[in-house]
């Protein structure tokens, strides 16, 4: 029985399937809940290791357990595990998986109350709910304090062990800073969190202002005088609005501090006006106007545009390359067009015929939380609307799990400093952000796992906010899912990300892991970047090198992100990868990831890189599936790449494409092992620069590159078209990585291997390609 004390009762609010399996684990059930968890416990028959993982069914993300009680030496007995953050309403899936990775027991359950957080906390705990009263004393949940300005009274004077728990349903609108306790450690950290029953608490940046006193003009727009932080985003029913903004412009004319365009001729300058260009392919820029005036060059009205010069600026608006310009009245034209005059602080809105009766958010606060301290955990809160961050840290041992940090204008986690090791940020739910999901800069030693992030800078390139007040450049730091800059040993895992105006995953620095994650359409609005991209900088802290990327999944679908660029030239190249290891990175190894639909390079190892293990991935793509480019005065680029299967696409396609600048002979590497599908195309390879032979079918590729052990599973069929072949091969994502299928049409496969027809299918399964063939 359970104990009554500790909350449990025996099973109640859970409803368990019937246990499905071998015979290896008997039992395998919901044996009690409480108001915050629900305990599975199974039996295990033998001394082999089992592990466990569970979902909520249908998502594709699987979370790994460790039990209760791990027995010593694996050996047989009775297991529990006890589970928190459920919801109710959904249902959820548990597997109990023996060491051959195969699922031997599985039980789903569903939920009848909500389970609202399966934190304890020590020390004293101070309660906050919007019907609570300041004069209280906020330690027991009869009597809570209210408002957030009480709240940081009690964190300015508090000693450790203390805890912060909002109450659950309840709105706060404002921000709070949460300095350095005393006594605070990794044994006793500052939590705060959440309680009761409900949805989580939310803290935001603004309120609802459809009610607010909107005056009405004669033009269709009203006006509401709001002191806001900066000329970022609004959000309306949950949905982000830029300021109202010009058609593309090309620009004619540019340099670092301005740019000339004929569209901007004759346009008045209006306080808080915003110029957005695009700096080459891979970066865009927002800067604010300092001033318009009308000049003429080459003969052409033009309208010049100029800033002030930012430390962050990496590019110039280039000659036929394009702009907008934001934030100003001439091109407000449909509804929830909007602009801010600074200097009267004066918000102009278009609601068309409903539009103040939304949800209308407008952010007037910076940061949700600024941590300036040590040793804060951060649970299921939600932080809405803020003009920069929902959390800005410089403290270290920072833990964020099972927060909501969506409709935010910069970042969801911002972490800066070099004091900030240790980050945690796990199990959240980070969208609808226009610069990135999380950043992290020098931050040593940090886990990010388990979060779904999409929605990151999808919407507008170049709409950030950068570091210190200052505008930013949308370049391989911003619009992403995840950002680490200068920093070493860190795990980023089991994430979802989807959606993401430029790189999905990005980091520099060495002895990182970065596993299991699946990124779904990164490059929405920029380009010459990857869903996973490495990059070391000049004077970096540390090399790029001892890295892993491994069991990732990457489906990169194409993107109309070349908007803006070389508009003189509607041919510019899409620069589109899924792994891309660029400046001076070595010693990564690439393994069984699966990286689907590239449109131009699956993997690419660029120039002065060096010594990459590549093995065991299977890459599906149309045009080059592995590049390797060698700088003119380098002697690098030798790599290590066997196991791996190409499959190609298109009757262009190449599985491996050199782009040499280097002088001949060159040798580029160890090749073995490795398997091509290449049904379309009569090439296997390209060497750009060579100086007698670029193209090369199978056999003359493989001993160009002197490979060991190849094979050639398909080959002589007819192209149709890419339609047709991505009909004929298609990987079939049931979102458990590597447990795939490419399904070949037999009506489209004519030649035979090992004297069988094939007319089946290719089965992937983890870490290989095995044939399965009719007669």
């Amino acid at each position: 029985m359970d104990d009554p004390s500790n909350g449990f009762t025996q099973y109640k609010n859970a409803t368990p399937s019937t246990c499905v399996g071998e015979s290896e684990i008997e039992a395998f059930h919901v044996r009690s809940s409480s108001d915050h968890a629900v305990v599975l416990q199974w039996l295990e028959c033998d001394s082999n290791p089992y592990s466990i993982r569970g979902q909520e069914k249908g998502s594709g993300l699987w979370t790994w357990f460790d039990k209760d009680t791990p027995i010593i030496g694996n050996a047989p007995g009775t297991n529990t595990l006890t589970i928190a953050h459920l919801t109710q309403t959904k249902l959820y899936r548990f597997e109990i998986v023996n060491g051959q990775n195969m699922t031997v027991a599985k039980l789903e359950f569903s939920i009848t109350g909500e389970l609202f957080s399966g934190a304890q906390y020590t020390g004293t705990t101070y309660y906050v709910s919007p019907k609570g009263n300041d004069a209280n004393p906020g330690t027991g949940q009869g009597k809570p304090i209210k408002t957030l300005t009480k709240v940081q009274q009690i964190l300015n004077t508090a000693n450790a062990p203390i805890n912060i728990l909002f109450e659950r349903g309840g709105q706060w609108l404002g921000s709070l800073t949460l300095p350095e306790i005393p006594g605070a450690s990794q044994s006793l950290p500052v939590q705060l969190g959440a309680y009761g029953q409900g949805a989580a608490p939310q803290i935001v940046g603004s309120k609802n202002m459809s009610g607010a006193s909107w005056l009405s003009n004669t033009n269709g727009t009203y006006a509401l005088n709001v002191d806001m932080p900066g000329v970022g985003a609004l959000f309306i029913d949950q949905k982000m609005y830029y300021p109202a903004k010009s058609p593309l412009l090309q620009i004619v004319d540019g340099n670092s501090t301005s740019l000339s365009a004929a569209q901007l001729h004759a346009i008045n300058m209006f306080d808080g006006m915003q110029i957005t260009f695009r700096g080459t392919h891979w970066s865009a820029e927002t800067r604010e106007v300092d001033q318009i005036f009308n000049s003429v060059i080459n003969g052409q009205n033009v309208g010049t545009v100029t800033w002030t010069i930012q430390n962050n600026l990496p590019n110039k608006g280039k000659v036929n390359n394009g702009a907008y310009l934001y934030n100003h009245p001439n091109f407000v034209s449909k509804p929830y067009d909007w602009t801010y005059d600074t200097a009267k602080q004066t918000l102009q809105f278009f609601p068309g015929p409903n539009g103040l009766n939304q949800d209308i958010r407008i952010p007037q606060h910076v940061y949700g939380l600024t941590v300036l301290g040590d040793h804060y955990r951060i649970r299921d809160l939600a932080l809405h609307y803020y003009y920069k961050d929902a959390i800005f840290s410089e403290g270290e041992d920072l833990q964020v799990s099972y927060c909501d940090l969506s409709y935010n204008y910069n970042a969801g986690i911002y972490v800066y400093g070099d004091d900030t090791d240790g980050l945690v940020v796990t199990h959240n739910n980070i969208h609808d952000v226009s610069g990135v999901g999380v950043f992290a800069q020098r931050s040593n030693f940090s886990t990010i796992t388990y979060n779904q992030i999409y929605n990151i800078g999808d919407a507008a390139w170049g709409r950030v906010t950068g570091l210190d007040g200052e505008l930013g450049a949308a370049n391989n730091q911003f619009l992403t899912g995840i950002t680490f800059y200068s920093t070493q040993n860190n795990y980023i895992a089991y994430n979802q990300i989807s959606q993401v105006g430029y790189v999905g995953i990005r980091f520099d620095g060495q002895n990182h892991v970065i596993e299991h994650n699946q990124i779904v359409d990164p490059l929405r609005r920029l380009s010459d970047g990857g869903g996973i991209y490495s990059f070391e900088a000049i004077n970096a802290a540390f090399p790029t090198q001892l890295n892993v990327i491994e069991k990732n999944i990457i489906e990169n679908n194409p993107a109309d992100n070349m908007v803006g660029y070389k508009m003189n030239q509607p041919s510019a190249k899409l620069m589109q990868v899924s792994i891309y290891l660029d400046n001076r990175s070595k010693t990564t190894k690439v393994i069984d990831n699966v990286l689907k639909g590239c449109p131009e390079i699956c993997l690419l190892l660029n120039r002065n890189n060096n010594h990459h293990t590549v093995e065991g991935n299977i890459l599906y793509g149309e045009d080059k599936i592995l590049q390797v480019t060698r700088s003119q005065k380098s002697t690098q680029s030798y790599h290590f790449i066997k196991r791996n299967l190409f499959v190609g696409l298109t009757d262009q396609t190449f599985m491996m494409y050199f782009l040499n600048q280097g002088k001949y002979p060159w040798d580029s590497g160890i090749y073995e092992n490795n398997q091509y599908i290449n049904p379309y195309s009569p090439w296997t390879g390209k060497d750009q620069n060579h100086p007698v032979q670029d193209k090369y079918d199978f056999n003359d590729w493989v001993s160009f590159i002197h490979e060991t052990a190849p094979e050639l599973l398909l080959d002589g069929l007819n192209f149709v078209s890419l339609t047709q072949a991505k009909q004929d091969i298609q990987l079939l994502i049931n979102k458990t990585p590597f447990e795939k299928n490419i399904l070949i049409a037999p009506g489209h496969i004519t030649m035979p291997l090992s004297n069988k027809q094939i007319a089946g299918s290719i089965n992937l399964m983890p870490h290989e390609a095995v044939i399965t063939t009719n007669q």
